[in-house]
C-alpha cells in the first residue's frame, strides 16, 4: 500500500484534505521534510527558530525554504486537481506518455498546461489553506519504535556507516535529530489523525474552514527579418548533429594556437556583474514607455538588442540541456566568433515581452522560440541540495527558481561585456536612483496594501520630489531583485522597509488573462501573476 493510500484509510480524508495529501507526493524529498517541519510549527510543536536550527539554516533561509515549499505545494494541488477531474483533450495528449509517477518535470509540464488552459485553470472549488484544512486534527505522537529506528538510522548515517533514506530524501543529506522526527511525522500520515466522527460531512467541514479563512500586442522593430525558420520539432539525433556542427570550431584543437579566436566586440556593456541590469530595461511599444524594444538581425545567426547592446544567439540550442551542460554549451559555442555565455536571470528577462504569450518574445527577431522554460546562469541563493537555478518561461514570461540544476531546459546564449560591480544607488530625499537603468525609485513602500487600480492611482498622484511617478512594469521591478539574497531579495540599505515576504504590483497586464496583473515577490524575487486581494506598491519615475 502506497503512502497516500494509507493516509486516506487512516484519516478518512476526502475533498481538499485528500488533495493536499496527494499533492505532497509531488514534492521532492527536501521539500517533504520542510513540509513536515512546517506542519509541526503550524501545530504549535515547533517554532520558526527550531525549524531554522533543524535545517541548519539562518532564519531568513528557513523562511525562504518554507515559502518555496508552500508555493510548490500550491502548484502540486493544481496538478492533482487537474488530473483528478475529467481531463481536457490537451491534458490527455500531454500525459499520454507519462508513467503516472509524480516527479518534478511532469509537475512543471502539467502546471504549465493548467496555467494556459481555460478548462483546467478553473478550480472545482475555492482552495483552502492547508493549515486550515487540518485545523481540527490533532498531532499524533510518533510511535516509539519509529522514532528510535529513524534516529538510529540518522546516527548511523552521521557516522558514515549507512546513508539515511527517508523516502525521497537525498541520501547524502545529514539532518539533525529534529528533522528525523519530522520525517517520521511525515510517514505517520503527515503527523495528523482525524478526530471527527467517521460519518461527519467532510464537505461541510471544508465549507466551514472557508468561512473561517475568509473572515480573516505590438511588435518591436527589427532591422532585418529572417526569411524563415526550421521546425521546432526535431529528431534527437538531428539536434545533436546540428549542435556538434555549431560548436565544432571551438572544440577542435587549433593548428595555430598563437592566433586568437575571433570575438567581435559588443561595443557596449557596463561595470556591473551580469546579475544586474547594466542598461535601461527594454519596454514593449504598447503603453508609450521609453526604451522601446528594438532588435537588429546581424544576418549571421545573431541578433543585437539595440537597447541593452547584448548580442543574442538567434535560434535556441538544438536540444535541451542541464544547468551545467547549458553553461558548457554556451562556453564552447562558436557563432560569428566566441565569447558566448549562459545569460543571467535579468538578461533573459530583458527579452520577455509581457504583451505577448505563447511565446512572450518578439518572434520577428527570434523566430521559432518555443513557449517553454529557458535556463539562466543565476543559481538560487539558498544553497541546499538539490541545487536550484533560475529559469524563465517564454510562454508568458514567468520567472522561477523551482527547478533542480539536473533538470533539462531550453538554452539561448548571449555575448556582452560586463564587470563585477553592484548597482551604485544614489539616495536623495526619499528617492533612489539607479544610474545603470536610469530609473528613480520611491525609497519607501507605500502604506498598506492596495488593489491594482488603487496602486495606479497612488503612483499617478505621488508628488515626491516634484517628479512624475507611475507604477513600474514587472521587468523594471525585476531590476531591483538581488538574486544573491532572500527575505528580502533586494538591497535593504537602499530600500530598508521592504518586507521579507509579500508581493509588489506592476503595471504589466498578464497577456493570456488581462484581468490579472504581474507582480514581483521580494521574498526570493520571482515574478508571477494571479488574483491577489492586495499587494505592496513602490513607484518609479
Amino acid at each position: 500500500m502506497d503512502f497516500d493510500d494509507s493516509v486516506v484509510l487512516r484519516l478518512r480524508l476526502s475533498g481538499q484534505r485528500l488533495e493536499v495529501v496527494h499533492a505532497s507526493r509531488w514534492l521532492d524529498g527536501d521539500n517533504r521534510i520542510v513540509l513536515a517541519l512546517w506542519w509541526l510549527e503550524a501545530a504549535g510543536e515547533m517554532t520558526r527558530a527550531d525549524i531554522a536550527g533543524a535545517l541548519a539554516d539562518s532564519p531568513a533561509d528557513a523562511d525562504a525554504r518554507i515559502s518555496y515549499m508552500l508555493g510548490q505545494l500550491a502548484t502540486a494541488r493544481t496538478v492533482v486537481s487537474a488530473l483528478a477531474t475529467p481531463r481536457c483533450e490537451g491534458l490527455s495528449r500531454l500525459t499520454a506518455g507519462w508513467d503516472g509517477w509524480p516527479e518534478a518535470l511532469w509537475r512543471e509540464r502539467i502546471a504549465d498546461h493548467v496555467r494556459r488552459c481555460v478548462v483546467c485553470a478553473a478550480p472545482p472549488h475555492e482552495r483552502i489553506a492547508p493549515e486550515l484544512l487540518f485545523a481540527e486534527h490533532a498531532l499524533v505522537p510518533v510511535p516509539e519504535h519509529l522514532t528510535d529506528s529513524v534516529t538510529a538510522a540518522l546516527r548511523t548515517a552521521q557516522q558514515g556507516k549507512k546513508p539515511l533514506r527517508c523516502r525521497g530524501t537525498p541520501a547524502k543529506r545529514r539532518f539533525s535529530i529534529a528533522v528525523s522526527v519530522a520525517c517520521a511525522v511525515l510517514i505517520v500520515a503527515i503527523g495528523v489523525v482525524h478526530t471527527t466522527a467517521p460519518d461527519q460531512d467532510s464537505d461541510s467541514q471544508e465549507r466551514a474552514a472557508v468561512a473561517m479563512a475568509t473572515s480573516r500586442p505590438s511588435s518591436s522593430s527589427v532591422s532585418r527579418s529572417a526569411a524563415g525558420t526550421s521546425s521546432p520539432a526535431r529528431a534527437s539525433e538531428t539536434a545533436r548533429s546540428s549542435e556538434k556542427a555549431e560548436t565544432r570550431a571551438s572544440s577542435m584543437p587549433s593548428t595555430a594556437s598563437a592566433s586568437p579566436r575571433t570575438r567581435p566586440s559588443t561595443e557596449c556593456g557596463g561595470a556591473l556583474a551580469p546579475q544586474w541590469a547594466n542598461w535601461p530595461m527594454p519596454n514593449a511599444k504598447a503603453g508609450g514607455l521609453p526604451h522601446q524594444a528594438s532588435y537588429t538581425d546581424q544576418g549571421n545567426g545573431t541578433v543585437r538588442d539595440n537597447v541593452t547592446c547584448l548580442l543574442w544567439q538567434r535560434a535556441p540550442a538544438p536540444r535541451r540541456h542541464t544547468f551545467t551542460d547549458a553553461q558548457a554549451y554556451c562556453a564552447r559555442l562558436n557563432l560569428a566568433g566566441d565569447g558566448w555565455r549562459l545569460p543571467s536571470r535579468i538578461e533573459v528577462m530583458s527579452l520577455v515581452d509581457t504583451t505577448r504569450s505563447g511565446p512572450a518574445i518578439d518572434t520577428a527577431a527570434f523566430p521559432g522560440t518555443p513557449a517553454q522554460f529557458f535556463w539562466t546562469s543565476s543559481p538560487w541563493a539558498v544553497t541546499k541540495t538539490p541545487l536550484r537555478a533560475w529559469i524563465v518561461n517564454f510562454y508568458e514570461g514567468l520567472t522561477s527558481n523551482a527547478v533542480d540544476q539536473s533538470g533539462s531546459y531550453q538554452v539561448r546564449c548571449v555575448r556582452g561585456d560586463s564587470g563585477s560591480g553592484r548597482p551604485a544607488y544614489r539616495t536623495v530625499s526619499g528617492q533612489v536612483t539607479d544610474p545603470a537603468t536610469g530609473l528613480t525609485w520611491q525609497r519607501a513602500t507605500a502604506p498598506g496594501t492596495l488593489t491594482p487600480h488603487a496602486a495606479d492611482a497612488y503612483c499617478t498622484g505621488l508628488t515626491l520630489g516634484g517628479r512624475a511617478w507611475r507604477l513600474p512594469t514587472v521587468k523594471e521591478l525585476a531590476t531591483l531583485v538581488d538574486d544573491g539574497r532572500v527575505s528580502p531579495a533586494i538591497d535593504r540599505t537602499a530600500f530598508p522597509d521592504t518586507p521579507g515576504t509579500g508581493a509588489y504590483w506592476s503595471a504589466s497586464v498578464f497577456a493570456p488573462e488581462p484581468s490579472q496583473r504581474w507582480f514581483v515577490s521580494y521574498n526570493d524575487g520571482i515574478t508571477s501573476h494571479r488574483p491577489l486581494d492586495g499587494a505592496h506598491v513602490r513607484c518609479v519615475s
